[in-house]
């Protein structure tokens, strides 16, 4: 018998824009700058900046010292949130039940998060009570979850 993440990876067809450039694409910037491997941009030297970070060529060309910056990159935690009342046993317009819907849609969005590298985590409830489950970058994990 086919696993739920077995039935979402079927019923999935991905259609991309564009060719991804290299290994760090589907990754995210973050707000702030650190050291990553993706260069963004040069500024004035300031004392206290790191003499390491220098760009000795541009300097040259510039005739002041300039500082390499950086984007510093991070991953994302993903929550899927889920409906576990009694109103998703019922069946929606075209047949199929709320539930199943529910999760093919959580399936997808957890697939991708984790294919992005991020960690996918779950919280969970009806009217009455919530509980959550810690978030984890494994597609076992994933398929706990659904």
């Amino acid at each position: 018998m086919a696993t739920l993440l077995q039935k979402v990876k079927s019923k999935m067809f991905i259609f991309a824009h564009r060719r991804a450039r290299g290994m760090l694409d589907g990754e995210y910037a973050a707000i702030f700058r650190g050291r990553s491997l993706d260069f963004d941009d040069l500024r004035a030297y300031v004392p206290g900046d790191e003499v390491r970070d220098i760009d000795w060529k541009a300097s040259a060309r510039h005739g002041s010292p300039l500082i390499k910056r950086y984007v510093a990159v991070r991953k994302q935690t993903v929550l899927l949130v889920a409906d576990t009342g009694r109103n998703m046993a019922a069946v929606s317009r075209n047949g199929a039940y709320k539930k199943d819907i529910m999760v093919l849609a959580m399936g997808v969005i957890g697939y991708l998060a984790l294919q992005h590298g991020d960690r996918v985590g779950l919280v969970y409830g009806d009217n009455e009570s919530t509980a959550a489950v810690e978030p984890r970058s494994s597609e076992g994990h994933l398929e706990s979850l659904l």
